[in-house]
């Protein structure tokens, strides 16, 4: 399931397989199936609609390395006189193929996934991966499922809406957004945050709640991913006033699977960064010598 399917080299205007057609016949069958350069298309038009951005478009799961992880916590413990409760390390590699293979159940389900952790850990490529394997389900399955939509967005993207002029097509976009069948909500937190309380504002959290309650009424799978720790997150979205019940932590913790995805060997930006200047160095490097050591004094 998790394949770049189709994205071959090969061009729909030129392909030799089909002449022109988009479509191919099987020899044993005489069946007539969906040429690879016609797949490619057909995709690629999909994971644009979706708003996946380029950089995951041919990312898999086989790409996420092995000291990628994540925690999760045994709530089965969990009571109110009783708060202690057991985090286990799972394989996040295993867990997420098995939840790509069952995204029929998963859409019928309703089941959505909060990923927390440090940046650069592999989060946003993940949640991509899933969102990009539910756009084209029905293709792969060769139309044993429905067609399923979706959209990859970050939070701070979706308050913005909010200010834009209010023409038809952002009303219906943001209409589009909360009914889609796979929805990934990126960086939440990253929005701004009130100076007084470090905390966004009541309007910005309003709009988290409403969108993640409409979803959560009619199971509509959402992947949320956020920077903050666990902590960090029930303060900022927790109402100024008295009351005591987290609304919005609420949703989360009684609806999604929640894990903090952690990586041993750092940042996957920063390893990537490290690999690309190598690159450099050793092609365009006049000396192999630095000319100057990191730390050194400045001189007088």
């Amino acid at each position: 399931m998790d394949e770049d399917i189709g994205f071959g080299q090969t061009e729909f205007k030129g392909c030799p397989k089909c002449k022109f057609t988009g479509f191919v016949m099987e020899k044993d069958t005489d069946v007539a199936l969906p040429c690879e350069c016609w797949r490619k298309e057909y995709l690629l038009s999909r994971i644009k609609k979706a708003n996946i951005p380029s950089e995951y478009w041919h990312c898999t799961l086989d790409q996420l390395e092995s000291d990628v992880y994540a925690n999760i916590v045994d709530f089965s413990k969990y009571t109110n006189e009783d708060k202690q409760t057991d985090i286990f390390k799972i394989d996040l590699h295993r867990f997420l193929r098995d939840f790509i293979v069952k995204l029929y159940a998963v859409r019928q389900n309703g089941e959505s996934l909060f990923m927390f952790g440090g940046n650069g850990v592999g989060k946003t490529m993940v949640s991509a991966i899933v969102l990009k394997n539910a756009v084209w389900y029905s293709l792969v399955s060769l139309g044993r499922v429905p067609d399923y939509s979706g959209y990859f967005i970050t939070f701070k993207e979706y308050i913005d809406m909010f200010f834009r002029d209010k023409d038809k097509d952002v009303a219906d976009l943001i209409e589009y957004i909360r009914n889609v069948d796979f929805l990934v909500l990126d960086e939440v937190g990253a929005e701004p945050r009130r100076k007084d309380v470090d905390k966004p504002s009541d309007f910005f959290r309003s709009l988290l709640d409403d969108l993640l309650r409409h979803r959560g009424k009619w199971k509509l799978p959402t992947m949320i991913t956020t920077n903050l720790t666990e902590s960090e997150f029930k303060y900022q979205y927790k109402s100024d006033a008295s009351s005591a019940i987290n609304r919005i932590w609420s949703i989360i913790e009684g609806g999604y699977t929640v894990l903090e995805v952690k990586k041993e060997g750092g940042s996957y930006r920063r390893i990537h960064r490290n690999s690309n200047t190598k690159n450099i160095v050793d092609k365009y490097a006049v000396d192999k010598k630095s000319i100057i050591s990191k730390g050194a004094k400045k001189a007088k």
